[in-house]
């Protein structure tokens, strides 16, 4: 999902289903599909992470996180931290959100992703969202290609069924 919109600037893809970026890549064009909140998640099995976030105030440089490895999630993440001040403390990286999910599952932190894939996760009975303030921005999920590729009868035919 991080490489989605590269992929497509590359020409290794003709279109990507991707999180919108902040700055989209000149030569490329966009069409939203849906919007998705990008969420704090945390175990519902008992361990160290859920003791930490009971505390009032929550010491976030303590809890244990599990975060993308870039991306737009990254970036937001670390804005947030930033926000706060607060240097966060890492447990692990991914390259997915499917492996941020399992690992929250099992109570190594807490992880952040999209809305979208704790809806269609086979582990979504396994953790919790929590309510954070300030809440992360929200992703626009849409169709990402480049524009010259729109000539193309094919692409051209795929992009304009998707409203």
């Amino acid at each position: 999902a991080a490489n989605a919109v590269r992929l497509v600037q590359d020409g290794e893809a003709d279109v990507s289903i991707a999180a919108r970026p902040d700055l989209l890549p000149s030569g490329l064009t966009f069409k939203p599909i849906t919007e998705t909140p990008l969420l704090f998640i945390a175990p519902e099995v008992s361990c160290s992470a859920n003791e930490i976030l009971a505390e009032d105030p929550v010491p976030w440089d303590r809890v244990p996180m599990i975060l993308s490895e870039r991306g737009l999630s990254r970036k937001r993440t670390d804005s947030w931290f930033r926000e706060k001040g607060v240097t966060p403390s890492i447990y692990a990286q991914a390259s997915g959100n499917e492996a941020i999910l399992a690992m929250v599952r099992v109570g190594c932190g807490v992880g952040i992703v999209p809305g979208l894939v704790i809806e269609k996760s086979p582990y979504r009975e396994d953790i919790r969202v929590l309510d954070v303030s300030p809440a992360l921005e929200s992703y626009t999920v849409g169709m990402c290609i480049r524009e010259r590729r729109l000539s193309s009868p094919l692409v051209a035919a795929f992009w304009s069924v998707v409203d």
